[in-house]
């Protein structure tokens, strides 16, 4: 039980910083004039690691659930 509200705590803190860091690249982005292509690309990786650790936690919430 233990095991798994530290699991469950770990994947909301790599949630949130992924999404903070999103908004940081975005903020980037944005002064930039959207032309940064090297940006835009980190961007999509951390969106792309970002939708894997919601599936993880949902994953996990359902078998903790089940």
């Amino acid at each position: 039980m233990n095991h798994d509200k530290e699991r469950m705590d770990n994947l909301i803190s790599q949630w949130s910083d992924l999404e903070f860091e999103i908004c940081d690249d975005l903020d980037v982005l944005i002064r930039a004039g959207w032309d940064s292509k090297t940006v835009k690309n980190r961007i999509m990786k951390k969106m792309i690691e970002r939708d894997k650790t919601i599936e993880e936690f949902s994953n996990f919430m359902e078998k903790r659930n089940a």
